[in-house]
């Protein structure tokens, strides 16, 4: 039923819908994977298998972008940690990657972990660059939700390597490509791959423990 609110109804009635499961108890953290994520890689499946248009699709992931700002919004993440040991972490979509929904997710889950986030969906590759140079993050992440060239994207990660201020830099991807294909991941040099928000705050979490460990 939410789906189809998403897709013929409205964001009202689906945000209706998100928030009377977690006023039953169900975890706001669930509600970001279990439903919006869901719902938003159905949406892809019925974009492929020409079961809704591309404009039907665009306009449910529009809603589904509204429901996820009612939801942060109603369930306020904590204020991030106000000490020198809060991690910070860059959530951009790949450059060209018109899907940003799962990194809006993905940096609304950091968020509500505390950390330090700047969410940048829709960077171009001049612009990243210049954010990784310019302020020092722990992570960066990259959500790539459509197949992209192999060694376009490994010359992205080089370029966030080697402009970063940061030269310790954790560099994390996630989103249906790596989904589909997660040994991708080695192949374009990244660190670590996520499936969805609440892995990637564990994978970031354990990476940096164990490098201050090494310290």
């Amino acid at each position: 039923m939410f789906l189809e609110h998403v897709l013929t109804g409205g964001a009202t009635e689906a945000t209706a819908l998100a928030k009377a499961l977690i006023v039953k108890g169900t975890p706001v953290e669930s509600i970001f994977v279990d439903l919006l994520a869901w719902s938003a890689r159905r949406l892809g499946e019925y974009w492929n298998e020409d079961v809704c248009t591309f404009t039907d699709v665009t306009i449910a992931l529009c809603r589904l972008h509204e429901v996820l700002h009612q939801i942060s919004e109603s369930n306020g993440a904590p204020a991030p940690r106000a000490n020198k040991a809060a991690h910070s972490i860059l959530v951009s979509s790949v450059p060209g990657d018109q899907h940003v929904f799962g990194a809006l997710m993905v940096a609304e889950s950091f968020r509500r972990d505390g950390w330090v986030v700047r969410c940048e969906p829709g960077n171009n590759t001049d612009k990243l660059r210049t954010a990784v140079a310019r302020e020092q993050f722990d992570v960066v992440g990259l959500s790539c939700a459509c197949d992209r060239d192999r060694a376009e994207l490994a010359d992205l990660i080089r370029i966030v390597r080697a402009n970063s201020i940061n030269r310790s830099a954790i560099v994390m991807v996630g989103g249906r490509l790596f989904s589909d294909h997660p040994e991708l991941a080695i192949e374009v040099g990244a660190d670590l791959v996520a499936q969805d928000g609440p892995s990637a705050i564990e994978l970031a979490r354990n990476r940096l423990a164990n490098r201050k460990g090494d310290c």
